[in-house]
């Protein structure tokens, strides 16, 4: 089962953070050279430990199977997924990570997925985990970055500050290996030490670091710095840097607003091996107008036993184990609920100018199909999209015939509403590879926008046939039909959908939709219809307007008018302004319609006339 990613949402703070390293498996897929001479075997490591430092853990998790690192010159980044942990809210206070042969692993880091999205991925593989580091969904806790780095010393949080995991989610392992000359087997073990009382404390965190780092070879005494003023008072609650092999120091420090300098971290002799997160033991508070700074220094010459590189060589940024890294995480905690909106706003925004300025850097003196490709993505996720859209043209000038590319640029028009160019590419993407279904999907979705349904449905109808187990073809075909008002065949392929998820909201509304206001009474099922209705609403963390929209109409169907015009008001007031001609409108209809106790209007079957989803407000 696949779900497309047509138009969807870009990704969240820590995935603009922490997204490198799929940028490494994109850099694959455009045809970037990639020559990884760092061995595992080239530095001594100390021995990995078989104990539990903090004993023995509360709840102990390994991979469903085990994976074979295949034996070669290359990193390689894999998730693999330890589905549906528990069938109630944890409390996590620590996780640790044990693995024998720790060190193939240059790092792992440790995410949530309340959807199917991880385990349907995983399905699609033939081997454990898939391939790179897929974040659309995979999150961090709110507030934490929990991974593990080599030399890590686990320690236990405070009670107040355990990371919750939300019943029936995904623990995704995103591993990091390391080039090796033999096979070895992952299979680790990973212990969650769990605490009693949910967290009563928010944190936030805060980066610092660079995304550019052109460290020439045989450079003894590379620098690069970051500062970040603090908007609001925070107390630090821990404090963990990451650097690879020819970082040297990294020194942190905080200047008060009254001028005065106290030291954060100092750290002399940066081992790769030895990192470690630094907790706050005493509280350490920090007024707003706090310039927080950190400098990182790096020996890029033969003078460091630790430089992978013999004689030396240039060096630069990048998530691979011979590249270069500059990351300072802080972990603070805000005072109150607003505090903790506007530092997010504000580490998002220098985030964003960080690496804005790391790629356009990077572009001066490697101008790849890549790299714009890069640097297109990031003004996209800052909602820069016309200068998304130029630099994804500057690509597929290098890559015309590129997939990759022309499929950003296609979305990236779409979302500029030049939907004309956009479903230009997409038809040439169909022409490049026709046997893709999602290719037939997007190209479908496209004309459907532009009224074209004959067409639409053909290549919706395409993508099924391509990929059977297509959830959102079978979804967005059936919500297509329903409109037409062929609402038999739209039945018939949004049970196709829910028989691929269950647990899917828009389809379980539309199905719900679709039995209780069928022109045809006698195909009307006003039970199963609140069903479906309540399920999709208690699948989502609130209410939103469709959803209690559709319970109203369920409730209509089944006569009790009162439910339904107490529902249909309460979905009134939860309507967004940006829908406020579509589903306030419709919502409004419902409203006048129940206190005359009937139903709303319905379309009738076979009524030709197609608005677009965008203009209905289809969600």
């Amino acid at each position: 089962m696949r779900k497309a990613r047509w138009l969807l949402p870009e990704s969240s703070l820590l995935l603009a953070l922490l997204g490198l390293v799929g940028c490494a498996e994109l850099e694959t897929r455009l045809g970037a050279s990639i020559n990884d001479e760092f061995s595992a075997s080239q530095i001594a490591r100390p021995s990995a430990t078989t104990d539990w430092l903090l004993g023995e853990p509360d709840l102990l998790l390994h991979f469903p199977q085990a994976y074979t690192l295949p034996a070669g010159d290359i990193d390689t980044f894999r998730s693999f997924v330890i589905p549906n942990v528990s069938s109630t809210d944890l409390y996590v206070s620590a996780l640790d990570f044990n693995l024998p042969n720790q060190h193939v692993v240059h790092h792992a880091e440790f995410r949530l997925d309340v959807t199917n999205h991880s385990r349907e991925k995983e399905l699609e593989d033939s081997d454990p985990g898939f391939r790179g580091m897929d974040n659309s969904t995979a999150r961090f806790p709110d507030g934490h970055f929990v991974n593990w780095v080599p030399g890590k010393e686990i320690s236990e949080a405070r009670t107040d500050l355990a990371w919750r995991l939300p019943a029936g989610a995904d623990l995704v392992v995103q591993l990091h290996m390391m080039p090796r000359e033999t096979d070895a087997l992952i299979q680790p073990q990973i212990g969650l030490y769990l605490s009693n009382v949910p967290a009563k404390l928010n944190p936030e965190i805060i980066w610092l670091g660079s995304r550019w780092l052109p460290i020439a070879a045989g450079e003894s005494n590379f620098k690069t710095s970051d500062n970040f003023v603090l908007p609001t008072s925070v107390e630090v609650i821990s404090i963990l840097p990451h650097c690879h092999a020819v970082c040297e120091a990294v020194n942190v420090w905080a200047t008060l607003p009254d001028g005065s300098l106290k030291e954060l971290l100092h750290i002399e002799e940066w081992d790769f091996y030895s990192q470690n997160e630094y907790r706050i033991l005493d509280p350490l508070l920090l007024p707003a107008g706090t310039n927080l700074e950190v400098e990182f220094t790096y020996n890029n010459s033969s003078d460091n036993p630790l430089n992978p590189h013999s004689p030396p060589q240039a060096i630069q940024f990048g998530p691979r184990s011979d590249h270069e890294m500059a990351d300072l995480w802080i972990q603070v905690f805000a005072q109150d609920d607003p505090t903790r909106s506007t530092l997010r706003k504000y580490t998002i925004d220098h985030i964003e100018e960080k690496t804005l300025n790391g790629l356009k850097q990077q572009i001066t003196i490697e101008p790849s199909s890549y790299n714009y490709v890069q640097l297109g993505l990031q003004y996209q996720n800052a909602g820069q999209t016309s200068d998304a859209i130029t630099n994804f043209q500057r690509a597929l000038e290098l890559s015309p015939d590129n997939t990759v590319v022309i499929s950003h640029l296609a979305i990236a028009l779409a979302e500029m509403g030049r939907r004309g160019e956009s479903q230009a590419q997409w038809t040439r993407l169909v022409e490049l590879d026709p046997s893709s279904a999602d290719a037939h999907f997007d190209l479908g979705m496209s004309l459907a926008f532009s009224n074209q349904i004959s067409s639409a449905e053909s290549h919706l109808q395409q993508a099924i046939n391509l990929d059977p187990e297509f959830e959102s073809a079978f979804l967005q075909l059936g919500l297509m039909q329903a409109y037409l008002g062929r609402f038999d065949e739209a039945l018939s392929n949004l049970q196709s959908a829910l028989s691929l998820n269950p647990n899917e909201p828009m389809t379980l509304r539309a199905i719900a939709q679709l039995i209780a206001t069928h022109p045809e009474v006698k195909k009307r099922q006003p039970k199963e219809a609140i069903a479906l209705a309540e399920k999709a609403l208690n699948l989502l963390p609130e209410a939103d307007a469709w959803s209690l929209s559709v319970l109203a109409s369920a409730h209509a169907a089944s006569g009790d008018f009162d439910l339904a015009t107490e529902l249909a008001n309460q979905a009134r007031s939860k309507v967004e302004p940006k829908e406020e001609n579509s589903l306030g409108t419709r919502i409004d209809r419902q409203i006048f319609a129940y206190q005359q106790e009937r139903l709303e209007f319905t379309r009738t079957a076979n009524e030709k006339e197609f608005i677009s989803p965008q203009d209905r407000g289809i969600r």
